[in-house]
């Protein structure tokens, strides 16, 4: 067995007036997992993409929305579907009625069969704020890739996205975790904006994953995930879990 491999990303398809239809990445194969990646300003749920030729599933731990006294506010869905061919058709990814929507696909190749999610961790930040920090999560399984994202609210236009390229950094590098690398860093300033940082790295054997910690441009609501997909089955079958801490946010609604 081996780590999964991300391997690439499609255009972001954002309009605040109609719905979307995010593209697939190109040199995609039959069982490769494709994760559509969507925000909006969190005023709306973002609905289960429709359509095309693939069966799309929430990641567990998905949605989070968080909305400041300040007034930022993002949410951030999550929604995967595997390629039984390399000749797919992508699916619409609806606005319902929102002040916009953005949504963008990655591909990921190697995971095992069934569910590719092993485990999931979650929360929001709902105090602006220019440091985030994503919660961490235990695998109990080897070779582990992990994806990375953290949201902002803001209705900022800059060439990097809002977030701060060079900031991220795993607490501790724990043993056999690798240090984040940066995929995408985007964003849109229709309607009230939104913006997202995707990250991978890997973590090689089963094991703690420390929160990783980093830098928005401008202070915004946050919302955070980290999600560790496998090429190894779940022991006794079955997919894998959710480490979400959402209550952090109500209990400690300065934490960062």
């Amino acid at each position: 067995m081996a780590i999964p491999v991300y391997f690439g990303s499609a255009s972001n398809e954002d309009s605040a007036t109609n719905d979307v239809f995010p593209v697939l990445p190109l040199g995609y194969v039959a069982d490769t997992v494709f994760v559509c990646l969507c925000t909006n300003d969190g005023g709306v749920a973002i609905p289960t993409p429709t359509g095309g030729s693939l069966t799309w599933t929430q990641v567990q731990g998905s949605p989070q929305t968080a909305v400041s006294a300040a007034g930022t506010s993002v949410q951030l869905a999550l929604f995967w579907a595997r390629a039984a061919s390399a000749a797919e058709t992508p699916p619409t990814v609806s606005r319902n009625g929102g002040n916009h929507i953005q949504a963008r696909m990655i591909g990921i190749n190697g995971c095992r069969a069934g569910d590719p999610i092993h485990k999931t961790s979650a929360d929001t930040l709902t105090a602006d704020s220019t440091a985030f920090t994503i919660p961490g999560l235990t695998t109990t399984l080897d070779e582990c890739l992990l994806l990375f994202f953290v949201t902002r609210g803001t209705d900022v236009n800059v060439a990097t996205g809002g977030f701060v390229e060079g900031s991220q950094l795993n607490g501790g590098l724990d043993t056999g975790t690798t240090h984040p690398v940066s995929r995408l860093n985007y964003g849109t300033t229709l309607g009230n904006g939104s913006g997202l940082w995707f990250l991978t790295g890997a973590k090689n054997g089963a094991g703690i994953i420390g929160p990783t910690t980093g830098t928005i441009l401008l202070a915004s609501a946050q919302a955070r995930m980290l999600v560790a997909l496998s090429s190894f089955a779940e022991p006794g079958g079955g997919g894998g879990g959710s480490a979400a801490t959402g209550l952090r946010s109500l209990l400690n609604p300065g934490l960062n």
